[in-house]
């Protein structure tokens, strides 16, 4: 869903794969979306959230997708979530928990009443021990429930109004879920600082990070 009209542009389109490559289109969303997530719940349905729409407006609005329609989630009201949200399912509530890369994560009810009556929550969650934006940092769910974030950083324009630095950090934090009272927790760091960068779950569990750029600014 979404994608690249121009710059900073995003479309509504929606299209469907088969596993043999055939290509069908689904009814487009309300909002054109630059750089969203898609993130398919337990149940089926998928919620897009974040990205900019045609005309370059950060869409605050997530959508739902129940197989045959997308919803707007009104209730989410006007909070601003960065391009690519890291947004994982949280094993013991079916909510999806936005873990980077703000400096307070969340969790997000699709099924909550939330600003005006609207359908959609936020609910607080803990803040990170590193105190500043990582934007295009990464995260992973490495086991159940359990999230590791990584790197990112280093754009002091970036547009949210969290504490910015103008370097990349080599910090990591990681939070158990399942856990009774989650909090973020620092884990060793990587040996350099990253932007731009990617992470992948190894299949013994362990966590490759690869690329980026140690050095400031977009």
């Amino acid at each position: 869903s979404g994608g690249h009209l121009k710059d900073d542009h995003g479309i509504p389109t929606t299209r469907f794969f088969t596993q043999d490559g055939v290509v069908t289109d689904g009814p487009d969303m309300a909002h054109g979306r630059w750089y969203p997530t898609v993130t398919v719940l337990p149940d089926g349905r998928a919620l897009t959230m974040a990205g900019r729409d045609q005309s370059k407006l950060v869409v605050t609005t997530p959508e739902l997708w129940d197989g045959v329609r997308w919803t707007e989630l009104t209730g989410a009201g006007t909070l601003e979530i960065p391009y690519y949200p890291r947004n994982f399912i949280d094993p013991k509530n079916g909510q999806v928990f936005n873990a980077s890369e703000r400096v307070q994560s969340r969790w997000f009810n699709v099924d909550g009443t939330g600003v005006g009556g609207g359908r959609g929550s936020w609910i607080p969650g803990p803040t990170h021990k590193y105190g500043f934006n990582r934007d295009y940092g990464s995260a992973v769910m490495y086991d159940t429930g359990k999230i590791l974030v990584v790197g990112g950083g280093g754009n002091t324009s970036w547009p949210t109004p969290d504490p910015k630095t103008n370097v990349p950090t080599e910090t990591a934090e990681v939070i158990d879920l399942n856990s009774p009272s989650p909090t973020w927790q620092f884990t060793g760091s990587m040996a350099n600082k990253r932007r731009h960068m990617n992470a992948t779950i190894l299949p013994d569990g362990q966590v490759l990070a690869t690329g980026g750029t140690r050095g400031g600014g977009f």
